[in-house]
């Protein structure tokens, strides 16, 4: 038997155990190793703890620690080697890099005295990544720079796009995005060379990362989906844990609090199944930020000190930097200054002499930040030049040039490789139309032949009849081909007139949408850099009252500015079509609780009453977002233009349709003529206004709730009189369906 084929042997019964051991037990494993030599066993169990690596890790070490036991018995260096690394991926997959890194010496040691150089290269990446989560990034980077090359000789791809995944993750924390970015690149289109679904899935999740820590979150959260996708088709337990732990991550950020849980939630029960204590803590503190947005202290707490016992007991120094600065926010935000500044501080001095400039940035704003809640002017504009100077380093204008050169060239190339691929199957499909059309072109002519021959021989006397008819036949035939093509040309002639017409309707909303650009965003920019500056230049001349006033008229420029933009944002994105319709059913009160809460303490500086009288039973079917951003807007806008001491009422309604229902809010604000009140909804009047305490609007929120509501199928109305406030009502589709309890 050559070698080829006991491999092939051996590699098909892995496969088949790796599918089947799980039910059939302990037996059917050692039965199969009976049957193989002693070095075909250590293959065997080598490549068991390769497939176990990402589906049972504790099955792996079982594996790899058995294979090391039959190689070291039958002095089988080489296997001995891979055991060694087998070993040595579960405990860095756990974070436990000491132990890792201890395997992956002596699988060195042994690739250098046999001069193997796939082991040598392979052991070099790994004590390269060994490094990289232990913060030492030179190491980290000379390792793996000095281990492409024997990659490359080998044409190792799979390797190679390993390598260059972790330099990507490197260069990210170090602070060069568009390096990070390049590697991560190069190591996805090695991957999807392979075809390896596994590999694209870690790939995915990185670009993920990349475009998170950027603030991208729609391309981040697009690349979270599409990893978890490949995941659960793989049955990749590691990567679904990963990819739920990251999407749960973007909805946290984004404050969908609920969403983030359930993704969380799903994450911590894989994760603690692979009794992956590393994964587990970084969903830990995830939980811990979610159940804080939702204002629930003791849970967030508990899942803090539970992230941070992990990562104590791992002694990774670095991953308990995020928690330290987490858990120094939480008592900021209960005012217990000195602890928080003790937490930030423990933080401080582990990171302050690493080379993660991304983690140094972190602890510099955290640090701010609490100095600001204690207003110590001093001591935050010492942190927050800090940040500043690094956050400038780090998303230079240059850079985030680079990246988004880089990323248009790879979506061209994306692009042009798909309509290769399509071109080539239309090609092939042409090929193949060609060829029936030949073979009944050649059956047609060989029956026509037999068919005239027949006539000619029995009935002479009527070919002449015969030929004139197919001769109608076919001026008949083109005729109806001429009408079709007539009719074709009518349909596109048509459809150029529709699209020139949709052409001109976007150049004149992309006109309103730079003329609101230069208009509305130069004014709330230029306030905010001069407060910025004048709080920049501040010396012992300032007041702390007068700094304070600063301080506070930015944060209050800084929000007019993301409202600003966040309504360009979701103005834009509908204009794309980029905003997703997912309707489903809504519980009204619940969304109008959450929404009075964002607002609580808006209401509270201008002593306004808000009371909600919202039917527990009334349900509504629409999209969430779409309906949420609806609420917020309106209720936000009755705050901005009602005085100090008014009063708001939410109160919901029967629609006259009995498959609607509605929503009122009614302000005791400063009212709206009549004349304004039909501007309300044109974006190419972009009407806006100043609320009671100064407060800036856009023109674009009602024009968005409009559009939200009608494509959910409902309708907006407004009431209002100057001086008498205004009344605002929507009708959604009413739910169906009653809810469970829960």
């Amino acid at each position: 038997m050559t070698k080829l084929i006991k491999f092939l042997i051996i590699y098909l019964i892995a496969c088949l155990v790796s599918a089947q051991s799980k039910a059939q037990g302990e037996d059917t494993l050692e039965a199969h190793l009976q049957q193989l030599t002693d070095v075909e066993k250590v293959n065997f169990l080598n490549h068991l703890a390769e497939v176990y690596s990402v589906r049972i890790p504790l099955q792996a070490l079982k594996y790899g620690e058995l294979a090391l036991t039959h190689a070291q018995t039958a002095n089988y260096t080489q296997g001995q080697a891979k055991a060694f690394n087998n070993i040595g991926e579960y405990y860095l997959n756990n974070g436990e890099y000491d132990k890792a890194n201890v395997q992956f010496q002596q699988a060195l040691k042994i690739g250098y005295t046999i001069a193997e150089t796939e082991i040598i290269a392979t052991s070099l990446t790994k004590i390269g990544v060994v490094y990289y989560f232990k913060g030492d990034y030179q190491k980290a980077l000379h390792y793996l720079h000095k281990t492409l090359p024997l990659h490359k000789k080998q044409y190792n791809l799979r390797a190679i796009a390993n390598t260059q995944n972790t330099i990507s993750y490197i260069y990210a924390n170090q602070g060069f995005p568009e390096k990070a970015l390049e590697y991560a690149l190069q190591s996805l289109r090695i991957r999807k060379e392979l075809n390896d679904p596994n590999e694209i899935a870690k790939s995915l999740n990185s670009l993920g990362d990349f475009y998170y820590n950027q603030n991208n979150l729609r391309k981040a959260l697009h690349n979270y989906l599409e990893s978890l996708r490949i995941s659960r088709q793989t049955g990749n337990q590691r990567g679904i844990a990963f990819a739920l732990d990251n999407i749960g991550k973007v909805y946290l950020r984004q404050d969908r609090f609920q969403e983030s849980l359930l993704y969380f939630r799903e994450a911590l029960t894989i994760s603690e199944q692979l009794n992956s204590a590393k994964q587990t803590a970084t969903t830990y503190i995830h939980m811990g930020n979610t159940y804080q947005g939702l204002h629930d202290k003791a849970k967030a707490y508990r899942y803090y000190t539970a992230a941070l016992r992990v990562h104590y007991n791992l002694k990774n120094d670095l991953e308990m930097v995020p928690i330290l600065n987490q858990i120094g926010k939480f008592n900021a935000l209960n005012r217990d200054f000195k602890t928080a500044l003790s937490f930030h501080y423990q933080a401080l001095s582990k990171v302050k002499n690493s080379q993660s400039r991304l983690l140094k940035r972190d602890t510099y704003k955290a640090l701010a930040d609490s100095y600001l809640q204690m207003k110590n002017a001093n001591s935050f504009m010492e942190y927050y030049q800090l940040y500043s100077q690094l956050q400038d380093s780090i998303q230079n204008d240059a850079s985030l040039r680079k990246i988004a050169e880089l990323q248009t060239r790879f979506e061209l190339e994306e692009n042009q490789q798909h309509i290769e691929h399509e071109n080539e199957l239309k090609n092939l499909e042409i090929e193949r139309q060609k060829t029936v059309q030949n073979y009944l072109i050649a059956i047609i002519l060989a029956g026509t032949f037999l068919i005239i021959t027949l006539i000619a021989f029995y009935i002479s006397h009527l070919r002449a009849n015969r030929q004139l008819k197919v001769q109608n036949e076919t001026i008949i035939h083109k005729n109806r081909q001429l009408r079709k093509v007539n009719e074709a040309l009518k349909t596109l002639n048509d459809k150029l007139i529709e699209s020139e017409a949709e052409l001109r309707k976007t150049n004149e909303t992309k006109d309103k949408f730079f003329s609101i650009i230069a208009h509305d965003l130069r004014a709330p920019l230029a306030t905010f850099s001069s407060f910025l500056t004048a709080l920049s230049d501040a010396d012992d001349s300032f007041t702390q009252e007068e700094i304070e006033f600063i301080t506070k008229s930015t944060q209050k420029s800084l929000k007019n500015l993301t409202d600003l933009l966040n309504n360009l944002l979701q103005w834009s994105r509908s204009q794309m079509g980029s905003i997703q319709f997912n309707p489903q059913s809504i519980i009204l009160q619940e969304l109008i609780q959450q929404t009075v809460s964002l607002v609580a303490e808006e209401t509270a500086n201008k002593s306004i009453s808000i009371v909600s009288k919202i039917n527990p039973e009334a349900i509504a079917f629409a999209d969430a977002n779409m309906l949420d951003f609806v609420i917020r807007n309106i209720v936000s806008n009755a705050v901005k233009f009602t005085p100090k001491g008014g009063n708001i009422m939410i109160e919901s309604f029967d629609g006259q349709d009995k498959k609607f229902l509605g929503v009122r809010i009614i302000d005791t604000g400063v009212g709206i003529s009549q004349d304004n009140l039909k501007k309300l909804f044109d974006l190419q009047i972009g009407f806006t206004t100043i609320g009671t305490a100064n407060e800036k609007g856009t023109g674009l929120g009602l024009v968005l709730c409009k559009e939200f509501v009608e494509k959910n199928g409902g309708k907006i109305f407004v009431e209002s009189e100057p001086g008498k406030g205004t009344q605002f009502s929507i009708t959604i589709p009413k739910n169906t369906i009653r809810l469970s309890a829960n």
